[in-house]
């Protein structure tokens, strides 16, 4: 949003060609109050630097508002420059008509048109307009603003030189702060995503690593900036943003630790879930191979028992054929089969007293699966029943 700020006096018949635009820290106006900070000044300078245009003063923001074309006109030119106590118009090159105007107290006040973002800090100055309405209380004359300035002139090449060191130190630590927020924010997400309790584990300690190293930062930006403000009110980059917003709406949960916290309870439920479903199918499995042995060995024994016993209705070549069946089928065609005698032309050829008996392949065989069920067989008596029969 645009903001129309009131904020400086102008006094001296002779117009300054340096101005304190927006200081550092809170500004209370008529208007509401906003704020300026290191990080939001960075940004002010970004923009400005960005479009390589001089910036305009007007008469009673009629640029801004374009109501009326003598006030859209230009009331002077200027740069802005950023100061330890905040943003500055410099090289201040006002027309004849607005000095001349300044010189004969016709304005005595400036207000930046700003541009607030949503936590009230200024991220842009769009130009500056002489008015005769400030809606700022308390503005320092301009007599006193410009001494000060003087003064600053003859500042040594040491004190200038530990400005411009302490903007560097802040840049750098707005970056080392950026960085480290990102990589725990990263952290956080990887770990939440990992299929390794390792992996999760080292994570997680990247995590709580990163956002001490992060703290620790902000208090020497406090050290080197008495008028930042901590993390709660710096404006967020749009990826965490969207990254917030999801992890509150998955957590109903505000504070980052806990929303991890949680999400990782959450995985570890999914985690459980998962292992006690791979075991419930594996279970169901070992039932299911259980079922089919008890079933086959059922029916194994009935097979067999049609095939040998005293009531035959299957010839031992079709064992193969009935063991595939299931038990309702076996079962349905030993109800429908009239029972037969072996020694028929189909399954065994008639011998003479005389021939010698003895175990035939066939036989081994009958022998050999009764005894994998458990059923011991004397081959003796095995030939002696088989020669009865015969």
């Amino acid at each position: 949003m645009i903001r129309l700020s009131e904020s400086v006096v102008i006094e001296r018949s002779d117009p300054p060609k340096e101005i304190l635009l927006i200081k550092f820290g809170r500004t209370e106006t008529l208007k509401g109050e906003y704020y300026l900070d290191t990080d939001s000044a960075l940004k002010v300078m970004e923009k400005y630097q960005s479009r390589g245009l001089y910036l305009c003063f007007d008469y009673g923001h009629g640029v801004v508002s374009g109501q009326n074309e003598d006030q859209s006109k230009a009331a002077g030119w200027f740069d802005l420059e950023l100061k330890v106590d905040g943003i500055y118009a410099v090289n201040i090159k006002w027309t004849p008509k607005a000095a001349d105007m300044i010189a004969n107290r016709e304005y005595l006040y400036i207000s930046p048109a700003i541009v607030l973002d949503e936590f009230k800090k200024v991220i842009r100055i769009i130009n500056c307009a002489l008015t005769n309405l400030p809606a700022t209380d308390n503005l320092e004359p301009i007599v006193q603003l410009e001494e000060m300035l003087s003064i600053e002139a003859d500042d040594t090449v040491n004190s200038k030189l530990g400005e411009k060191l302490t903007m560097e130190e802040m840049k750098h630590l707005m970056l080392a702060k950026k960085y480290l927020k990102a990589y725990a924010v990263h952290s956080s997400k990887a770990m939440l995503e990992s299929e390794d309790d390792d992996l999760r584990k080292m994570y997680k300690s990247h995590h709580s690593d990163m956002m001490k190293l992060a703290d620790e930062v902000k208090v020497h930006m406090k050290r080197v900036d008495p008028a930042f403000l901590d993390d709660e009110s710096q404006e967020p980059d749009g990826d965490e943003v969207s990254l917030r917003e999801t992890l509150k709406e998955l957590t109903g949960k505000e504070k980052l630790d806990e929303q991890v916290m949680t999400l990782t309870a959450y995985k570890n439920s999914v985690d459980i879930v998962k292992t006690l479903a791979e075991e419930k199918q594996l279970l169901e499995k070992e039932v299911l191979d259980l079922k089919n042995s008890i079933e086959l060995s059922e029916k194994t024994k009935l097979v067999d028992e049609f095939i040998t016993g005293k009531v035959k209705k299957l010839f031992p070549r079709q064992r193969t054929w009935a063991l595939s069946l299931s038990m309702d089928k076996l079962k349905a065609y030993l109800d429908a089969t009239p029972d037969f005698e072996l020694n028929t032309k189909y399954e065994q050829p008639i011998v003479t007293a005389t021939e010698t008996i003895t175990l035939t392949e066939l036989d081994k065989q009958i022998i050999k699966m009764m005894e994998s069920q458990g059923i011991k067989i004397n081959e003796q008596k095995y030939l002696e029943d088989k020669k009865k029969k015969i």
